[in-house]
């Protein structure tokens, strides 16, 4: 679910004209310590007067509970680093807070008052590097478009470097506008997949997701978005592009999902005869409202504590999956009031779907993944896949200890931050997915 399913971004900025002022490093340091301490009327009595539309005692507090909640308390700062400015007193200030570290810019004016502040993360240099299971001499990729007229995607193709007709894998994404790569912090999930299919005689066909392609043509009608528009579409299209393929089996096409994908995987090939089989990777069983509530959940009490803000977000998320759980909503109804802000007409049609139900009805091959340390989608999502599913000849099972939502190492339950750090998918995940097509 992208990145992953959950993230905040935070960021105040105001420009305000300023000159130089004895102490604005020292009136810095004092405002932000103020902030630290949780006392927010304080620090409003250093804010310029043009700044507190943003800068207010509730907009800090608003906005410092949630930092606290996505990264926990504030541990220490670093040394104020003057930026270079004609007009302004400008500081960069490194925060390390428990969970990770941000930056923050903030301006002090010639009245000596505080007149922007902003946090933005660290520019990380990613490497990207290729798993060992990567033999780039094995196949070569092209670039090609696909798709509906006037949502035409980019896509690579990755080949292997032999002659004849080979299996085929579609890979399609978890939520969120991702890339082709499904590039996540420092992870390239649908890279590394194809690399290590593809160096082992199987074509990968990766997309751009049409939600990443065309996000403002999105926007224009975003009230009529369902799943269909924003992930079923495309993925069949793109299995049909491969069937027209001389290099590919047509009778050996497969559709892997991650995530959301893994959930919708059933569906498409409910939808599409030219699927041959399909791969759930972390996909869940339940339905999607179900499984956000366990995410905020978990994540809001990593620290062990629920602040004023979280509780509050999780008064206002259990109230929404109410309200979709009992139909309590119409085609008209705002987002703005709905579960993760997504369109009436999607959750309406989302909430119909039974992923369970439809792969039961499924005849063709059906492989279910699952890694014990996702705390996107809980061991609790394979059990109910596997009880469901078991006595069924065509739907084989695989848990991964010490693997997260990703198919990354991971030794304990992960959490958000460990996506920050750089990681390849888990060669177990690569040579389960193999055995499995070569035994079709």
């Amino acid at each position: 679910m992208k990145r992953t399913l959950f993230l905040l971004a935070f960021s105040f900025l105001i420009v305000v004209n300023s000159v130089y002022s004895e102490e604005p490093e020292q009136i810095a340091l004092k405002f932000l310590n103020l902030l630290k301490q949780e006392k927010f009327t304080d620090a409003e009595k250093m804010v310029a007067e043009g700044a507190l539309k943003y800068l207010s005692a509730d907009k800090t507090k608003e906005f410092w509970l949630q930092l606290d909640s996505r990264y926990g308390k504030v541990v220490k700062f670093g040394t104020p680093e003057k930026q270079k400015s004609l007009k302004n007193n400008i500081y960069l200030i490194k925060f390390f807070f428990e969970n990770d570290s941000l930056n923050c810019r903030i301006v002090v004016d010639e009245n000596q008052k505080i007149s922007a502040m902003l946090f933005v993360p660290f520019t990380r240099d990613y490497s990207f590097a290729l798993p060992n299971y990567a033999d780039t001499t094995k196949f070569y990729e092209i670039e090609t478009t696909f798709g509906v007229p006037g949502w035409e995607l980019p896509a690579k193709i990755t080949i292997p470097r032999r002659t004849g007709q080979f299996p085929a894998v579609v890979l399609v994404h978890g939520s969120g506008p991702n890339d082709m790569d499904e590039t996540i912090g420092g992870h390239k999930v649908f890279r590394d997949i194809a690399y290590g299919l593809s160096s082992n005689g199987i074509v990968v066909f990766r997309y751009e997701k049409r939600t990443r392609e065309y996000p403002s043509k999105i926007a224009q009608d975003y009230d009529n978005l369902t799943i269909w528009e924003e992930t079923m579409e495309d993925a069949i299209k793109a299995v049909a592009y491969l069937q027209e393929q001389d290099y590919v089996d047509p009778y050996k096409i497969y559709v892997l999902g991650h995530s959301l994908g893994g959930h919708i995987a059933p569906r498409i090939a409910q939808s599409y005869s030219g699927i041959s089989g399909i791969i759930v990777m972390n996909g869940n069983a339940r339905k999607l409202h179900q499984i956000v509530l366990d995410q905020y959940e978990y994540i809001f009490n990593l620290d062990g504590r629920i602040n004023e803000y979280e509780a509050n977000e999780l008064k206002k998320v259990r109230r929404q999956v109410e309200m979709l759980e009992k139909g309590e909503f119409t085609d008209s109804t705002s987002r703005d009031s709905l579960l993760l802000m997504l369109p009436a007409k999607y959750w309406k049609d989302l909430i119909q779907y039974d992923p369970i139900e439809t792969a039961r009805n499924l005849e063709i091959p059906i492989l279910i993944l699952a890694a014990d340390n996702d705390y996107q989608i809980l061991p609790l999502e394979f059990d109910l896949w596997k009880k469901s599913l078991g006595n069924k000849k065509n739907v084989s099972f695989k848990m991964f200890p010490k693997l997260n939502h990703l198919m990354v190492y991971s030794l304990k339950k992960s959490k958000p931050s460990d996506y920050e750090k750089e990681g390849y998918v888990s060669e177990d995940v690569i040579k389960t997915i193999l055995e499995w097509i070569k035994r079709k």
